[in-house]
């Protein structure tokens, strides 16, 4: 997860596409490079261990097939994350 909010790998970032909807699949596509895209913006809460798409306000969740989707935050283990690599002061 960068400073950003983006959730990357490489050029490739974790992305809601054009849907802001419930239920809606995540997917992965370029990263702009200039200024992120709202579609690309998440915030982690690592006490709550729960990664949030900051537009939707909805949670990243591990849907049927095991595919990331976002849904309602309801506190469930398939909202559960881990991010490693940064300091919580990074994330806040």
């Amino acid at each position: 997860m960068t400073e950003r909010g983006e959730v990357r790998s490489d050029d490739l970032c974790l992305s809601s596409g054009t849907a802001f909807t419930v239920d809606s699949a995540l997917r992965l596509e370029r990263c702009n490079v200039a200024t992120p895209s709202q579609r690309h913006i998440f915030k982690y809460d690592a006490q709550e261990q729960k990664l949030t798409h900051v537009k939707s306000g909805r949670c990243v969740s591990v849907g049927s097939g095991n595919a990331l989707e976002l849904h309602a935050c309801d506190g469930s283990s398939g909202q559960h994350w881990t991010v490693e690599g940064f300091g919580l002061s990074q994330m806040e």
